[in-house]
């Protein structure tokens, strides 16, 4: 299942979301992200952007880059919430805007 935000919800056609990814790199990918994530709440694509923002179980905006390495944006978020003194305090966080080991927070 992959779910969409409403701006999707004109498309006729699925072939708009594999712009710069194959429909098996993309389910490939959602397979990882649902197994490192999975009390979400909700994971959403977003086309054209080909990125991918979770809402955790603990109510907080995670946002992966599908472009970029999935398993090490993973792999920050798990130090993240478990190193980072302030982790209960976010409410976003960016894993794949920045280079390969910055993450953008917010509180």
């Amino acid at each position: 299942m992959l779910y969409l935000p409403q701006y999707a919800s004109g498309l006729t056609t699925i072939a708009g979301l594999f712009y710069k990814q194959s429909a098996k790199e993309l389910q490939e990918q959602m397979a990882l992200i649902y197994a490192a994530f999975p009390k979400s709440k909700f994971v959403a694509y977003l086309p054209g952007a080909e990125r991918t923002v979770i809402m955790t179980a603990d109510s907080k905006k995670v946002y992966l880059n599908n472009l970029a390495d999935l398993p090490q944006q993973i792999k920050n978020f798990e130090l993240l919430r478990r190193y980072y003194a302030d982790y209960a305090k976010l409410a976003e966080i960016d894993l794949g805007s920045l280079e390969k080991d910055k993450i953008i927070v917010k509180k």
